[in-house]
């Protein structure tokens, strides 16, 4: 999977609880973490965990700020293989899920076009 790729999503509760969810995904290999908007994490009937707020600004410059995480048990439909990853909950996206570096690489090791994030603590003023 390359940046800019847009693909069939499926991803449920890595314990099997909860519901499967499909979507279109897009993959941001700049970013080092998982997005996830709250609507689509909330119709996996996942419990969140709560997490110290965070803000987040993609490679596009678009500031994303979170205070929750799931972890989802993921695939490309039609592949059989799958990865559980952490997916920070977003209230909105420009796709319900965009996916980082934790793409499946076509590179067998690192490279730049696989990392970057800018993830900083909000702080209360």
């Amino acid at each position: 999977m390359r940046t800019g790729d847009v693909f069939n999503f499926k991803a449920f509760s890595p314990d099997g609880k909860g519901r499967e969810i499909k979507s279109k995904a897009r993959v941001h290999k700049e970013l080092s973490i998982n997005l996830i908007s709250r609507s689509k994490a909330e119709a996996t009937c996942i419990r969140f965990r709560e997490i110290p707020r965070v803000r987040v600004v993609d490679p596009d410059g678009k500031v994303y700020e979170t205070s929750s995480l799931i972890v989802l048990r993921w695939y490309e439909a039609g592949v059989p293989k799958t990865y559980d990853d952490d997916f920070y909950v977003v209230d909105k996206c420009s796709h319900d899920v965009i996916l980082g570096a934790s793409a499946p690489n076509q590179h067998s090791e690192p490279c730049s076009e696989c990392h970057a994030l800018d993830l900083e603590p909000q702080t209360e003023v």
